[in-house]
This record gives structure tokens, C-alpha cells and sequence, in this order.
């Protein structure tokens, strides 16, 4: 599904529709939700990565905010 196609428009328009409908905490992981859904179509392959990704990265964040001094620095380099 490219950029430029009618179905990334329609896949567009009804993730904002039902992203507006929601409440502001679901929010978030409803985007998250749909990003996967989006990298999914695109490459089929790739999700596993993608998803992996996505927690790596966010075990990182919960790091830097729970750990302080030099144990920040080091969650922050190997994000």
C-alpha cells in the first residue's frame, strides 16, 4: 500500500476517524496498533522486527525514567 494509493487514503481516513472516537488514553495504543497494521500490508516479513523494535525502544524509555545518573546515560545510548 503506497503513500500515493487510494487505499492508504481510505486506510487514512478511517484510523482518524476512530482514533477521534476514542478516549485520549487508548489513543496512543490504538496508534500504535495501527502502524503495525499499516508495516503488516506493506511487508508481511517485517512485523516481527517492527514489533520488536517498538519494545526495545520502550523498555528503553521505562529505563531512563525509573534509572538516574550514569544507568541514564547508558539507556540512552543503546536506544
Amino acid at each position: 500500500m503506497g503513500l500515493q494509493s487510494l487505499q492508504y487514503c481510505a486506510f487514512l481516513v478511517v484510523v482518524a476517524a476512530v482514533y477521534l472516537h476514542l478516549p485520549v488514553r487508548m489513543q496512543p495504543v490504538f496508534l500504535l496498533g495501527a502502524s503495525w497494521v499499516f508495516y503488516a500490508l506493506a511487508m508481511p516479513a517485517m512485523l516481527p522486527v517492527t514489533i520488536a523494535l517498538a519494545v526495545f525502544t520502550y523498555l528503553c524509555g521505562r529505563g531512563l525514567a525509573w534509572r538516574g545518573g550514569a544507568h541514564k546515560t547508558a539507556f540512552l545510548r543503546l536506544a
